[in-house]
């Protein structure tokens, strides 16, 4: 099996690389950076693909700075929903499967429980709606495409790119536990954060089981808040500092948030997967990865 990653340098790409050369060395893989690779030009694409014959593209590139996103409009329906569209229709016309990631944000949070695969969408902000359409998109193309929405990505492989040179969520909050600085963190935005490394196995195992196309919720489990997830790392790394909840209101951000994001893993249930474990046992694994915890 060939297989190429689109978005090479970021975290989930790379959680890809190393999942499939320590678990799954026969299956040969290309990952290809922006430099490699821009998702948004057509002839590009297709000569890159018809070079490398994959039998499965994997796309990881996002525009995922959400508040940014809202700002730079443009950018973000040609990166998430035309490049998405793009990659989808190069692999489907070279007889090649893709798979898509896609958020959370796709969703308004008015709903009171776990959103579903089947739930309509109704995007808050600028990011979800170019998710969103590309869903849409990727969907009328390929139906056999795996779109993965998933949410609160933090791991290993995190890239200095994201969250200001912190890599992602879990690292920021790291950074200023270590330092003992004081945190404000929105405390009613219900989500689960996922560990990469449980993501993508995941992933693997709909593509090297062929599974059907369509939408996945690939999340840890549980659900918690980003204020909770901020005082769980304070407390595991001992730090002296304070975690102060906040609100959506107060923080302000350009992008309006939903209250509920979290999302029901039920296609995976259906499927017989093995459930991914707690976001607080996830966290902590990844805390001691990176050395921070006995």
């Amino acid at each position: 099996m060939v297989i190429v990653i689109c978005g090479g340098e970021g975290q989930l790409a790379r959680e890809f690389a190393a999942y499939f050369k320590n678990y799954h060395s026969a299956v040969k893989v290309t990952s290809l950076s922006h430099g490699d690779l821009d998702i948004t030009q057509e002839k590009s694409v297709l000569e890159v693909f018809k070079q490398l014959r994959p039998h499965v593209v994997i796309n990881t590139v996002a525009y995922h700075k959400v508040d940014e996103c809202e700002r730079n409009v443009a950018r973000s329906f040609n990166v998430n929903a035309f490049g998405g569209y793009l990659v989808a229709k190069m692999s489907r016309d070279i007889g090649a499967r893709s798979m898509y990631f896609s958020t959370n944000y796709v969703f308004d949070g008015a709903k009171a429980t776990p959103y579903e695969e089947t739930d309509i969408p109704n995007p808050l902000n600028i990011y979800g709606h170019s998710k969103a359409l590309a869903e849409r998109l990727i969907h009328v193309c390929d139906p056999q495409a795996w779109i993965v929405r998933t949410n609160g990505l933090f791991g290993r492989y995190c890239g200095p790119k994201t969250k200001g040179g912190s890599g992602n969520f879990v690292d920021f909050v790291l950074g200023n536990a270590k330092e003992n600085a004081d945190l404000e963190m929105v405390s009613d935005q219900n989500i689960t954060p996922t560990f990469t490394a449980d993501l993508v196995k995941a992933c693997v195992q709909l593509i090297l089981e062929n599974e059907k196309g369509g939408i996945f919720h690939i999340t840890n489990s549980g659900e918690t808040t980003w204020f909770e997830i901020a005082e769980k790392i304070y407390a595991l790394v001992g730090s002296h500092g304070r975690v102060k909840p906040i609100t959506t209101e107060e923080r302000n951000a350009p992008a309006m948030r939903p209250k509920n994001a979290v999302l029901a893993n039920n296609r995976l249930k259906a499927l017989g997967f093995s459930t991914l474990p707690d976001w607080k046992v996830a966290l902590r694994k990844h805390l001691e990865l990176k050395g921070v915890l006995p």
